[in-house]
């Protein structure tokens, strides 16, 4: 299975100041965004999968009671990436690549979670290399 992701990163950050950010959740609250914004998914463990950087807003594998494997993936206030994102994944579907992760839905029947201004997509998570790994 391909997974679908999309890694953007400007190196133009140092160049014009940006600092690293700090992590912006933790893991007990990974998990309860998650179990109170898409229903029947109760988590049993959370990892901190998040690279530092320019551009960290979290990446947490959750495993559920029956064993499965989800990807939080934070956004921070980038709605746009998520929009855009979530376009380019409905052009494939419709174009038929279905080897996609899923995106499961929230309780409000939106492909994203918005709190305070920051956004997460939940998925299923797929085994592979660290990005890290791969640079």
């Amino acid at each position: 299975m391909i997974y679908f992701a999309i890694y953007i990163r400007y190196n133009i950050g140092m160049a014009r100041g940006y600092q690293e950010k700090e992590k912006t959740l933790s893991l007990q609250r990974a998990k309860e965004i998650v179990e109170k914004n898409w229903a029947g998914i109760k988590v049993m463990d959370v990892s901190d999968f998040s690279n530092k950087g320019f551009f960290n807003e979290g990446l947490f594998k959750l495993i559920t009671e029956d064993g499965r494997g989800l990807a939080l993936k934070g956004y921070g206030d980038k709605f746009r990436v998520v929009s855009f994102l979530d376009k380019a994944r409905k052009f494939l579907l419709t174009n038929n690549f279905n080897n996609l992760a899923e995106v499961k839905t929230t309780n409000s029947g939106l492909d994203y979670y918005c709190d305070q201004n920051n956004y997460y997509v939940l998925s299923g998570w797929i085994e592979g290399p660290s990005l890290a790994e791969v640079d």
